[in-house]
């Protein structure tokens, strides 16, 4: 029998990467969130840049994120 994967939705976490480059305090809201939770290791990779974006006082947009 083949392993199952864990259930994950691509849209999902494509859509939560994207509110965040369209505002990006949407990242206050979601402490609770942390690169590990993503599925997709590009969105953990994203993700995490777009932490460490903020915390550095950085703007997080579609430039300065491919940029970092």
């Amino acid at each position: 029998m083949e392993p199952r994967l864990p259930p994950f939705s691509a849209e999902a976490e494509e859509s939560l990467l994207g509110s965040i480059l369209l505002d990006d305090g949407v990242l206050s809201d979601l402490s609770f969130l942390h690169p590990e939770d993503f599925y997709r290791d590009a969105n953990r990779v994203i993700y995490a840049t777009c932490v460490d974006m903020r915390n550095r006082g950085q703007p997080i947009d579609s430039v300065s994120l491919a940029h970092a």
